[in-house]
């Protein structure tokens, strides 16, 4: 099982890569009130903002849906990855997930996820089956 992560420079003709864009100039950068009110981490779109993230092998070798996160800023890339091996770990190991289910990822300090279906053609990503998303609740 792999991790492909996608981006915003791969993701051509996107909210992310234009962003993107505007954020690597100095002379195009929005100041701080204006960057606060960016989408990172929000999850109801994907490609809005930052760096894309998508299992591949769960379905091949659990009949479970891949599972994607979406918006994550490249600082907390590297712990976005290693919160979606944890949870394709859990599935690799006989569970399964599902839409509107939670999981607990850590206990101090509490962090827990849930998951959203995601139909092919929807929500800003192409796929040819239904993936889960990972949506932060704390």
């Amino acid at each position: 099982m792999t991790i492909g992560i996608t981006g915003p420079e791969l993701a051509r003709a996107t909210p992310a890569l234009r962003l993107n864009q505007k954020l690597s100039k100095k002379d195009t950068r929005p100041g701080p009130e204006s960057l606060a009110k960016l989408p990172w981490l929000q999850q109801d779109r994907a490609y809005r903002a930052g760096y894309y993230l998508l299992t591949h092998g769960l379905q091949q070798h659990a009949k479970h849906p891949e599972i994607e996160m979406c918006n994550v800023p490249g600082a907390m890339l590297d712990n976005a990855s290693r919160m979606l091996n944890t949870i394709a770990e859990y599935v690799l190991k006989g569970h399964s997930l599902a839409a509107g289910q939670t999981m607990l990822i850590n206990e101090d300090p509490l962090a827990v996820v849930g998951f959203m279906q995601v139909v092919p053609g929807a929500r800003g990503t192409v796929h040819e089956d239904a993936v889960l998303r990972v949506v932060f609740l704390r």
